[in-house]
Parts: structure tokens; C-alpha cells; sequence
């Protein structure tokens, strides 16, 4: 078993069922991770792939500074839904 990593896998339940401003609704978290490359400019991936549906997986294998503007981005871009 690993000490630490550089990745984590929340949970997007709570934006499975949002629409997006085009009328998308997020069935799932290849949605989620679609919605937030095109609305947020941020690069995710499905935790699916993973194992882990309804999460996504984030790296945080940069600065801090691009950490914090990644967080902000999905912030704004989760607030835009419905």
C-alpha cells in the first residue's frame, strides 16, 4: 500500500441531474468530465475508468497556484448549472 499519491477521486453526485445551459443533463461522470473540458477549461478523468463511476479522478501534480485556478474553474463552471 502507497504512503500518499498525486491524485484524488471525489464524488460528482451531487451534479449527476444538472443541466448544462445547452440542455445537457449529466447522466454520469463522463458528463461531468466532458462538461467541465468545455465549460471550465479543466481536464479531468472519469472515474469509470477506474473503477470508481460517479467520481472523477484529479491530478494534482503541478503548482499550487494552477491547483487553486483548476478548483476556482470547476467552482464557477458547477455553478453554472441547473
Amino acid at each position: 500500500m502507497p504512503d500518499g499519491a498525486f491524485y484524488v477521486f471525489p464524488s460528482i453526485a451531487g451534479l449527476l441531474g444538472k443541466k448544462a445551459a445547452d440542455g445537457t443533463v449529466l447522466e454520469n461522470d463522463v458528463d461531468v468530465m466532458n462538461y467541465l473540458l468545455d465549460a471550465g477549461g479543466v481536464a479531468t478523468i472519469d472515474g469509470t475508468s477506474y473503477g470508481a463511476p460517479g467520481h472523477l479522478r484529479l491530478s494534482f501534480a503541478t503548482s499550487l497556484d494552477l491547483i487553486q485556478d483548476g478548483c476556482s474553474r470547476i467552482k464557477k463552471a458547477a455553478l453554472l448549472l441547473s
